[in-house]
């Protein structure tokens, strides 16, 4: 008896497909214009002062479960600059959401003036997230709805 262990290939990726159909999920649920977007994550950014510190405050959305207190690094590369920016806090616990398998986990970043001049999401090439052991890669997000900010 012969066995086989070859799958066809299918035309289509239906995990690639079910990402697709749950980060436009993410995107329709939520007013804001994203920042950037992973294969399961969506990045909302805005930068927000504080008794006169200045923080790029994101909130990830999406499968991203973790806590920890080590903190987290977000790594922003663009146009003949790259930033590497830590968490103020090193405490950060993802939140679950009411939407099943859908989390929330807020982060706010040190930046400072020079720095923040530099977030211009058409100069922007790639976001990388790393908290704990996982590695999260974004892409600014280009959709319709951008031109509006």
């Amino acid at each position: 008896m012969k066995f086989t262990f070859f799958k066809k290939k299918s035309e289509t990726h239906p995990k690639d497909e079910s990402n697709e159909m749950y980060l436009n999920a993410i995107i329709e649920s939520i007013e804001q214009i994203p920042f950037a977007i992973g294969n399961e994550n969506v990045c909302y950014a805005g930068l927000n002062e504080l008794a006169g510190y200045l923080f790029l405050q994101t909130i990830i959305v999406g499968k991203l479960k973790t806590k920890t207190f080590k903190g987290a690094s977000l790594n922003i590369t663009g146009d003949e600059f790259e930033l590497n920016l830590k968490s103020d806090m090193l405490e950060l616990e993802s939140n679950s959401s009411k939407i099943a398998n859908r989390y929330i986990t807020p982060i706010d970043f040190i930046i400072n003036d020079n720095e923040a001049k530099k977030i211009d999401k058409s100069k922007i090439k790639k976001v990388t997230l790393i908290v704990k052991n996982l590695t999260i890669d974004f892409k600014c997000f280009e959709g319709i709805n951008d031109e509006e900010e």
